[in-house]
């Protein structure tokens, strides 16, 4: 469990620290609650891009957007790189921002390097294999709820 420093909230996830200076290390997280409320994925997409890593002092950029379907679901990819010329480090990210019934989850990678290290492709490979294999295997709450829902003609 991984505890987001902005609003305290906790994501499963997982850290790995590398070999180099401080701040080698990749993170990969699921979060269920990404930042923004809006339904619709480019919005929601827009919102997030302006909170991501915002108290890092990270100046991000957006790379690159692009629509996929994973699994049968909507899913946009964002892709983001930006550095702190004050704490001499920089970050590269790719966010997944998945449609799963009326909600939208992420899955996230981050490499965090000083600013005159290498990022290491290896880590996003292995995040690009788990997302594009990743199975919900039961609906959650919220699609259930959503289901009865409509059953009910609300």
């Amino acid at each position: 469990m991984m505890k987001n420093v902005e609003g305290g909230d906790f994501e499963l996830g997982f850290m790995r620290f590398e070999e180099g200076d401080f701040p080698s290390q990749t993170t990969f997280m699921y979060d269920d609650l990404p930042y923004g409320s809006s339904q619709d994925l480019e919005k929601r997409a827009d919102y997030y891009c302006t909170k991501f890593l915002f108290n890092s002092g990270i100046d991000l950029e957006v790379k690159k957007r692009e629509r996929l379907t994973i699994s049968g679901r909507e899913v946009l990819a964002i892709h983001m790189e930006g550095q702190n010329h004050v704490t001499k480090e920089k970050a590269r990210s790719k966010v997944y921002l998945v449609k799963k019934g009326n909600r939208i989850v992420s899955f996230v990678c981050t490499q965090w390097r000083p600013l005159k290290a290498s990022y290491s492709q290896d880590p996003f490979d292995h995040f690009e294999a788990f997302v594009q294999s990743f199975k919900f295997v039961k609906k959650d709450f919220y699609e259930n709820f959503e289901e009865e829902m409509k059953k009910a003609g609300l």
